[in-house]
Parts: structure tokens; sequence; C-alpha cells
């Protein structure tokens, strides 16, 4: 990750199981590192996903930027990703927070779903992964 990039992966957390009523967070400092190790490993692959210049991706930042603004008027900036990823290391799912235009949200979810982590997770990793990506500008 490049501490300063445009969109940065600021942080991340685990939560629990799919299936689970009600998701049980799993404080970044009781993960297990290999838990922490592949966390980093989707931020980063997100990270030079969103990034791209994909005309796609490229639309979506600029839609959030105009859509998602604080009560002073400033972009947002930051979007929180929950990632289902599956045995071979494919995203299979992704839930985003803010939720915002149903077609704008639906073009990066095919986005985001073609993301090929590489490995999949270790097998007991609770599931989603949460990332928070930065998509204002950094200074």
């Amino acid at each position: 990750m490049k501490p300063g990039s445009r969109l940065h992966a600021l942080w991340f957390a685990l939560l629990a199981s799919i299936g689970q009523a009600s998701a049980q967070t799993v404080q970044l400092n009781e993960a297990p590192p290999a838990w922490i190790e592949y966390a980093q490993r989707v931020s980063e692959r997100m990270q030079s996903v969103i990034g791209s210049e994909d005309d796609r991706v490229v639309e979506f930042r600029s839609y959030f930027a105009k859509q998602f603004t604080t009560p002073a008027g400033q972009p947002l900036g930051n979007l929180f990703v929950e990632v289902w990823i599956d045995r071979s290391g494919h995203i299979t799912r992704v839930e985003f927070d803010p939720d915002g235009d149903p077609a704008e949200m639906n073009n990066l979810r095919r986005v985001m779903t073609s993301i090929v982590i590489g490995l999949p997770p270790p097998s007991d990793m609770k599931q989603p992964v949460v990332v928070k990506l930065g998509l204002g500008e950094q200074t």
C-alpha cells in the first residue's frame, strides 16, 4: 500500500461468519496474524482496482464525490465495503455503506466481484471482511 495515494485503503475490520443473524465484530487487535495479513491483501487488491482508470470505476468515483457529502458539503471520501471471498480466492459478494444509486452501486459491484485475491482466505477466517476505502483526494 502506498501511503498518500489518492485512493488509500485506510483500515479494515473482520466480522462474523455469513449466515449469523447478527455479526460479532472481531477487533483488529484480537484477530490472528493470518487474518490480518489476508485482510491487508484484500485491501491492497481492492485499492489497486478502485484506483484504476477503468471507465466504470472512474464514473463511480465521480458519482461518489458528487452524491456523498458531509453536512458541510465536503466529499465524504470513505466507502465501507463488506467483502465475501470463496475458497478459490475470488470475491463473490460485496455490500457497500453508504449505499447509493442502484445502477452506480451495481456497476461497482460488478467491478469488485471480478477481483481475484489470489489465495483463499484462512480456513477459520470470519467473513465478511470489511474494508474502508478512501475515495477522496489525498493531500
